[in-house]
């Protein structure tokens, strides 16, 4: 059985998300739902509100007070939520406990046994027996809190210990030995996220404060991000009070993805060869929808262009060890050039589909790669998914595949389109990302990056 980190780290990656949705049902928000009870107004409230955020939220933190608050119409409303939030995404039961041992462990069989939920907030400031029951569930992903966003947090946590260690850089030692630990970090102060990361580089933050409480996205993002990227912003308010929830809950979403280029040393190398080799350029073009795009993206020029295309399969190569690949079908006709090189590097068969021979074999496939094999497809990028879904009949008569691999996602509706037809969309790069570090390296002008942001905005790219 996979862990909570493990479940929670595939979400993230499968939906581009770092977003953690808040479910705090605050009495002015419910006051006026439409049903008779206080039970009722709280499910109600609460399952609008992550039916509407949950195709952008990594995951949903839910703060166990604010039902608390309403007695045993609360709990019994909690008992009903959870399960429904956890068909959506995963859960954090934002309940902050901590005591001495026997209590702790008690608590832990209430978070685990009664709300079934496998990820809890824990204030580990009695030590380390307050938390180490919880350690018992082996599946379980907690979060310590190391240094909150209020504004007397520093009173306490930033005290000097006996090791001269601030006590919130010893919490964030305790996460960084134990893969079962996460820390809660404010994002009111980022010298903190600098000073966490420096002795939990891996370790996953859930960072409240962005926003009213005066922390800065960007900032939260540049300091907390670490070595993998393992960070959340917590987000309840703003959410809760938008207009249309879900349209800020998306907003934020691409906020939080455009703050941070997460990208290796390779692949920057390469996103600056992508520049040189003009293989990306702009001005206004005709798409082959009719469309006209500010932005043209021409990987089929990456063949002639030696260093660009090696550092183009390595992306690949680098990208593909996460996944587990045993043949490959590359689409013609950009993505050959690439599932060829690919194939070589892995040391796996590779076929491709073509139009029907009207001689010989007659084959709509070539490779010769045994009839039931599982086959990864492999293209140059994304734009509505219609590439891989025009062929998928051709490979599916033959073989398995359920996953596309490509170097760019335009983020115009492929994924969504691909999910329709069972295929999973992995990028390299998503468009708005490689374009955040061509401005962020002056590599486009501020007015190119501004026009291809709004275009992509109207959904149409």
């Amino acid at each position: 059985m996979s862990t909570f980190f493990q479940d929670l780290n595939k979400r993230v990656h499968s939906i581009r998300s770092r977003l953690c949705v808040g479910i705090d049902p605050h009495p002015y928000l419910i006051e006026f739902v439409d049903k008779n009870t206080i039970q009722e107004k709280l499910i109600h409230w609460s399952l609008e509100l992550a039916n509407q955020t949950a195709e952008h939220a990594a995951c949903f933190k839910v703060n166990i007070a604010f039902f608390e608050g309403y007695g045993l119409e609360g709990l019994n409303a909690l008992s009903s939520i959870i399960p429904k939030l956890k068909e959506l995404a995963p859960v954090i039961l934002d309940a902050k406990r901590g005591d001495i041992s026997s209590t702790a462990a008690a608590y832990a069989r209430a978070c685990y046994d009664h709300w079934n939920v496998r990820s809890v907030t824990i204030n580990p400031y009695l030590g380390m027996e307050s938390f180490t029951p919880f350690l018992q569930e082996e599946q379980a992903g907690l979060f310590l809190l190391c240094h909150t966003s209020n504004p007397s947090a520093g009173d306490l946590q930033r005290r000097v210990g006996q090791d001269t260690l601030p006590l919130y850089a010893w919490v964030a030692q305790q996460a960084a030995n134990n893969d079962q630990l996460g820390l809660v970090v404010g994002a009111t102060q980022t010298d903190t996220l600098t000073t966490v990361r420096t002795y939990a580089p891996e370790s996953w933050l859930l960072c409240p404060g962005v926003g009213s409480q005066g922390g800065s996205l960007e900032d939260t993002i540049h300091h907390g991000w670490g070595t993998k990227g393992n960070i959340l912003i917590s987000v309840s308010r703003a959410i809760a009070q938008a207009d249309n929830p879900k349209q800020k809950a998306k907003e934020l979403q691409e906020s939080i993805q455009a703050c941070h280029s997460p990208m290796t040393v390779k692949q920057q190398e390469l996103a600056h060869l992508l520049i040189r080799s003009q293989c990306v350029l702009f001005g206004s073009f005709t798409l082959k929808s009719g469309i006209t795009s500010p932005i043209y993206i021409d990987l089929r020029k990456i063949t002639g262009h030696p260093k660009t295309y090696k550092a183009t399969i390595d992306a690949y190569v680098e990208y593909s060890k996460g996944l587990s690949i045993e043949a490959i079908a590359g689409l013609p006709l950009a993505g050959l050039p690439i599932a060829s090189g690919l194939a070589l590097q892995l040391r796996v068969p590779l076929c491709y589909p073509r139009p029907p021979k009207k001689h010989g074999t007659k084959n709509t496939i070539e490779g010769g790669v045994p009839k039931g094999t599982k086959v990864f497809l492999i293209d140059d990028l994304a734009t509505r998914g219609s590439s891989a879904i025009e062929v998928l009949p051709t490979v599916r008569n033959s073989y398995t595949t359920h996953d596309l691999l490509v170097l760019i996602d335009r983020e115009s509706g492929a994924k969504e389109r691909l999910m329709e037809h069972d295929i999973t969309l992995h990028s390299i790069f998503s468009l708005r990302t490689l374009l955040s570090f061509w401005k962020q390296e002056a590599l486009i002008s501020q007015e190119q990056y501004d026009t291809v942001m709004v275009f992509l905005s109207n959904g149409v790219a």
